[in-house]
This record gives C-alpha cells, structure tokens and sequence, in this order.
C-alpha cells in the first residue's frame, strides 16, 4: 500500500484528470485504473461497464481479482439492495460503512470472504448525460482500509473513469450525447450492433451500416 502523503495523492489524482481532459481521446480503462492507484491506495481494482440489454457488468479492466471474483462482482452486484443506494446516492460505499445486517449475499460471501479483503469501495459511474454506465470496485488488505480522503479522490475523478468505459465516448475525441426520450447503440466494424440503453433495437439500424455510433428517438423503433 503507499505511504504518500494526502497532497500528494491529491496531486496524482489532478494530473490524472489534467491529462485525461487535455487528449483527444477517450482514456483507456486499463492505463487509468493502473494509474489511480496513486492517488487512491488498494490492492485489487477492476472497472466494469454495464450491459443494459443482459443487465450484468462486463469487466473493462481489472487488475488483482481472481476471474472468479470479477464475474462474481460483475453478475452479482446488481442484485444487493445496496446497489439501488448506490445508484441513487451517487456517492462512494466503503466495506466498512456497511451495516453488518446488510453484509449478505454473494458478494461478500464468494468475494470478500473468501479472499480475505479488509475493506473495499464501491462507486456507480455515470456520463455527462445521466446515463448509467458502469462501476469502480476496490478492495484492499490494508490494516487501515480505505480512508475518507479516497471517497473524495474517487468522486473527483468518477466523470474521468465513466469516460474510460462508455461506449459513447469516442476514441477519436468528443462525445454523442444521448437526449430524454432517445436510445442508442454502437456498431462494430463488422455491422454488429451493441446496445448502450436498454430500449435500443438493432431495427433502428438502415441497411448498409458500418461502425460507429448512432442514437435514435425510442418512438422510431417500431417503424
């Protein structure tokens, strides 16, 4: 774990957003979560976007967790009752911040438990648009677990790690915004259509697409 001192990780966590909004280009989930580390101190640390259509998480990046311990996250975290909380709360869960009565179910049973993590934190992540995204898990041994100074370095840096796994943040820089009432959708290069929303449907799609991002009014998909 590091020892730095709290202006210092404050200072990594500015030069890691500086640089993020400085590029033309969306950041790279698996260099931005190697790179928080040095503001935010943890041991395993995986960023994972959501799938509205299967309704899980799919890992972006991870590093430390076993594979069986990021699908367990990714699969079973939307079925705590903490994960509503944390969605409408929008704020960052420590381990420890939990009641006991709460600490049930798959997560801390086949995750926590079973590896031994002192602590972790939980963070929903959303676009600039509203749009849910994805989630930031961390989980350490430190004898300390995760101080209060990481809640605030995390909420600082959360529109810098929604950048790093949405789908519509382009890699060749700027953004599509999804408007009320719209859904969206990615095409591959190959022609497959991925969802972003829930209510996004491949038949919004013309013949004769190609990759890229498209969003569309909901009421056009019955045409």
């Amino acid at each position: 774990m590091s020892t730095s001192s709290a202006r210092e990780r404050l200072g990594a966590a500015v030069r890691l957003r500086a640089e993020v909004g400085a590029g033309a280009r969306a950041p790279e989930a698996g260099r931005l979560l190697f790179a928080l580390r040095a503001a935010v101190p943890h041991d395993h640390a995986a960023l994972s976007r959501w799938d509205p259509m299967r309704r899980q998480h799919l890992t972006s990046a991870s590093f430390g967790y076993s594979p069986e311990a990021a699908r367990t996250l990714n699969e079973r975290m939307q079925d705590l009752s903490l994960f509503a909380d944390l969605q409408q709360n929008r704020i960052p869960l420590r381990l420890h911040d939990i009641e006991p009565g709460r600490r049930h179910g798959a997560i801390f049973d086949d995750v926590i438990g079973v590896h031994g993590y002192r602590d972790g934190l939980s963070h929903c992540l959303f676009s600039p648009d509203g749009r849910y995204v994805g989630m930031l898990n961390l989980s350490t041994y430190a004898e300390g677990g995760v101080d209060d100074q990481s809640l605030a370095l995390v909420s600082l840096l959360a529109e810098t790690l929604a950048e790093s796994i949405d789908p519509l943040a382009s890699t060749e820089g700027g953004r599509v915004r999804v408007e009320p009432g719209e859904e969206a959708f990615v095409v591959d290069a190959v022609g497959r259509p991925w969802p972003v929303t829930a209510g996004a449907s491949p038949r919004l799609l013309g013949a004769g697409s190609h990759g890229g991002i498209s969003a569309r009014p909901a009421r056009s998909s019955g045409s």
